[in-house]
Parts: C-alpha cells; structure tokens; sequence
C-alpha cells in the first residue's frame, strides 16, 4: 500500500477507534468504557510503531481533543493521553520488527504507562490519589485484547515497510 493508501487507512481506523469510543457501553461499567476509550490510543500506537507517516503527533493531539469535547470530560485530558501513546510508540520503534510476541509486549508496556500518566493527570485534577481500579482494569483489557485490534489494522495496512540503516 502506498503512503497515502496508509494515511487513509490510518485516519479510517482512528474514526472507527473515535466512534466506539465515544458512544456508552451498555453493562459494561467504568472499566469497560476506559478500555473504550484506549481503543483510540492503541490505534496510534499501532500506526505510529509501523513508521507510517499517517498519523503525526497533532493527529494523535486531535483525537483526544474529539473524545474529551463527546465525553465531557476535562479538555486536554485524552489529549495528554493520546499524545503519550504515540510518543511510546516513536520511543519503541527500535523494537519494530521484533516478534509478533515482542510487540505485544511493546503495546502492553506502552497501555500500562499511558493508563499510568491518565492516573496521574486525573489525581492531580482531583487534587488526591483518583481510583485505579478501572483504568487499570480498563488497561488491562487493552493490553490483553490488542491482537484481536491488531489483526485487522494490520490487513488495513498491508505489509510492514523495512527500515534500511545506512
């Protein structure tokens, strides 16, 4: 697929990923919506890992913006976390093209530091230490369910460029 096929099939996914987040999850509690709204930042955390240039940090900054204006939640919020996610995705891409199993385990270290910093930004934003519990298990649930999101980005993307180092 070439760069401007990527970049449509990115911003597709990300729309898609925006939509499921933004709408409620009917029985699923805090933490179902939490993984909800990670959708969006496992979506830029696979595209950013892949090297596409069709999906740069203000895209990333933007998709927050759009969830934290449709959820009524603080402005800025899913910004900063959205933002994070594509920043451990830059700093992981050394990492690329290890095993399918080695980038799980990227994906789920870099779901674990963004449900880190959503914390921390919330407690700051109470002013005390915010609940855990469903971030985390929200994180979880992301981390342990990103092949089944993988999968299907990755028949959307078509094959994987290589990085020649010169």
């Amino acid at each position: 697929m070439n760069a401007s096929g990527a970049s449509l099939a990115a911003f597709v996914a990300l729309a898609l990923a925006l939509a499921a987040a933004v709408v409620p999850w009917p029985g699923g509690g805090a933490a179902a919506q939490v993984f909800a709204t990670l959708l969006p930042a496992l979506v830029i955390h696979y595209w950013t890992l892949r090297g596409s240039d069709g999906l740069p940090v203000g895209v990333a900054f933007a998709a927050g913006l759009v969830v934290d204006v449709l959820s009524g939640g603080p402005l800025g919020f899913w910004a900063l976390v959205y933002v994070a996610a594509w920043l451990a995705a830059r700093l992981s891409q050394p990492w690329r093209d290890s095993t399918p199993l080695g980038r799980w385990a990227l994906t789920a270290l870099a779901i674990a530091g963004v449900v880190a910093i959503a914390w921390a930004v919330a407690s700051l934003w109470l002013g005390r230490p915010g609940p855990i519990e469903d971030l985390a298990l929200g994180g979880l649930w992301a981390g342990l369910l990103y092949p089944l999101l993988a999968a299907p980005l990755r028949l959307l993307a078509g094959p994987a460029p290589r990085f020649v180092e010169v």
